[in-house]
C-alpha cells in the first residue's frame, strides 16, 4: 500500500469507525432517554388523571384529619403497629424507651408502656390480643395482653431485637 495524502493511514482508519461508532452510541443514548422520559411521563399522566386507565379517584388521596399529640416523645420513633377493631396506633417511642398505645378514634394517647430498653418493632395479633415489642437495647421481645396491655412474657434474642413481622393468615 502506497501512502499518499488522499490515503488514509491505518491509525486513521482504526479511529475513524470508533468515533464515529461512539457518536452514534451517543445520539442512540439520547434518543433512548428521550422516549422512555416521555413514555415515563405519559404513563404518569394517566395515572394521575381521573379518568386514567388506573382508576384512581380524588378520595385515594391521603388528606391529614386530624393531630394527635404523643405527649412527651423524646429523640425519634420507630415502627408502629395497629389494632384495627379498637383503632388503636402502637408507637415504638425509641428515644424515650416506651411504647405509645394512641386511641385514634378518641384523638389521645391512652396508655404509655414503659420499662422498655430502645423499643424498636412492634406488632399486634388480633386472634391473641398480643402486642409484641422488639428491643434493641437489651435484644428481648416483650409481649403484651389483652386491652390492658398487661406485661405477659419476654423472649431474649442477645443482640439488637430490631423489628416484628406478624403473619395474619397463620396467626404467628
Amino acid at each position: 500500500m502506497i501512502a499518499d495524502s488522499n490515503t488514509p493511514s491505518l491509525v486513521q482508519e482504526a479511529a475513524t469507525p470508533r468515533v464515529a461508532g461512539m457518536a452514534n452510541w451517543y445520539w442512540e443514548c439520547a434518543v433512548f432517554r428521550f422516549v422512555l422520559l416521555f413514555a415515563l411521563g405519559v404513563v404518569g399522566a394517566v395515572i394521575a388523571t381521573p379518568d386514567g386507565v388506573s382508576a384512581q379517584s380524588n378520595d385515594a388521596v391521603l388528606r391529614v384529619e386530624a393531630k394527635i399529640p404523643l405527649g412527651e416523645v423524646r429523640g425519634r420513633i420507630d415502627h408502629m403497629a395497629a389494632d384495627i377493631d379498637r383503632r388503636r396506633l402502637f408507637v415504638a417511642e425509641l428515644g424515650n424507651n416506651t411504647v405509645g398505645i394512641v386511641d385514634i378514634g378518641q384523638a389521645k394517647v391512652l396508655q404509655v408502656l414503659s420499662g422498655l430498653k430502645e423499643p424498636q418493632g412492634v406488632g399486634y395479633l388480633p386472634s391473641t390480643d398480643t402486642l409484641y415489642v422488639a428491643n434493641g437495647g437489651d435484644g428481648s421481645l416483650r409481649l403484651f395482653q389483652g386491652p390492658n396491655y398487661t406485661a405477659n412474657g419476654r423472649i431474649d434474642f442477645g443482640s439488637d431485637a430490631d423489628n416484628v413481622r406478624v403473619d395474619q393468615s397463620s396467626q404467628i
